[in-house]
């Protein structure tokens, strides 16, 4: 891949390229990541490197991980087995998932940031290929205070949680 800019945002064409530059986005986080995704995308986020990505991080930034994760649909998440779900119950102090709350919903872009440094952004009801931002940090900062107001409205879906028995 040609190097960019550091201050530009670059277009990906293909799954491929989204999956690459966002293992490398969470490979390159020292210690936050906030993930928007309506359905927690099975192709980007049920995927062994990817959790292994998002595990390696929790691992190297030891107490101050904090990995948030608001989706849309709690039900279509938990069922099935979703790998990003289950290393999320196995590591809870770290790793939070939460629905948004309803003024919230219909909203198809997903996102993933980065320490407020890096970005990546797609809508594939929209069009066919996502935005790497990893060099506009204006653009990963103001996506981020987006984010936590969404946050801060969210809703703790017991869907969720693990349930001990």
């Amino acid at each position: 891949m040609p190097q960019r800019p550091p201050d530009a945002q670059h277009r990906l064409e293909s799954l491929t390229e989204t999956r690459a530059a966002l293992l490398s986005l969470i490979g390159d986080a020292r210690r936050h990541l906030d993930i928007f995704s309506p359905d927690l995308d099975r192709t980007l986020f049920d995927d062994s490197e990817m959790v292994s990505a998002i595990r390696d991080l929790v691992i190297r930034a030891g107490s101050q991980a904090r990995v948030r994760v608001l989706v849309e649909d709690a039900g279509g998440v938990s069922r099935g087995g979703h790998q990003l779900l289950g290393l999320a119950h196995r590591l809870p102090t770290a790793i939070d998932l939460r629905r948004v709350a309803a003024e919230d919903r219909d909203e198809t872009t997903s996102l993933v940031i980065a320490d407020r440094n890096g970005l990546l952004r797609w809508d594939w009801n929209k069009a066919k290929f996502a935005m790497d931002c990893r060099g506009d940090r204006g653009a990963a900062v103001a996506e981020g205070q987006y984010f936590d107001r969404r946050w801060d409205r969210s809703i703790d879906d017991p869907e969720l949680r693990r349930l001990a028995l």
